[in-house]
């Protein structure tokens, strides 16, 4: 398994998200699409073997953060892709997302809510605007295949936001 590849951040184009004046404490979002599927349904297919090796070095990579929440929308292969992370800690649960509902409001929503680091799994196509909508700046969007990548988004009140656009696993 490859580490995690330095990239470079993205730059905010437009003012950077403000996170509530009491927020004192860093927000990490972390953001993957799903990893690769397998062709048993074309509606809502299950993750393939190397899908589901790349869920497992997600989980690797992830082992020592402390994740407040795990969000994954309402397909079945990105809610596998976080499973592994989810089944080695034990002490955190699930919470779905509507991937076409209105990105900007689950991002506000969002952005309220968590303190400390949130996992994000999503389609590939619906992973930049998201986090845009969290970051308030634009956001490489994925390209077909880039299922190794992983954004992470981090936000400290009085703070501009940080976006950090990473590799994990093996190569597609």
């Amino acid at each position: 398994m490859m580490g995690l590849l330095a990239a470079c951040a993205s730059a905010p184009t437009r003012p950077a998200a403000v996170l509530p004046a009491h927020a004192d404490a860093e927000t990490v979002f972390i953001l993957v699409p799903h990893a690769e599927t397998a062709e048993d349904d074309p509606d809502d297919p299950a993750l393939s073997p190397t899908g589901r090796a790349r869920a497992q070095a997600l989980a690797r990579q992830l082992r020592d953060v402390p994740l407040e929440a795990v969000y994954a929308d309402e397909f079945r292969r990105t809610q596998q892709t976080v499973m592994p992370t989810l089944q080695a800690r034990g002490d955190l649960k699930l919470s779905r997302y509507f991937s076409r509902g209105p990105l900007d409001q689950t991002a506000r929503q969002w952005r309220q809510q968590h303190r400390g680091h949130v996992l994000v799994a999503g389609e590939p196509e619906a992973i930049a605007p998201l986090a845009n909508a969290l970051c308030n700046c634009t956001v490489r969007p994925l390209q077909a295949g880039e299922t190794d990548r992983l954004i992470r988004i981090t936000a400290v009140a009085g703070s501009p936001v940080r976006v950090e656009d990473r590799r994990y696993g093996a190569p597609p």
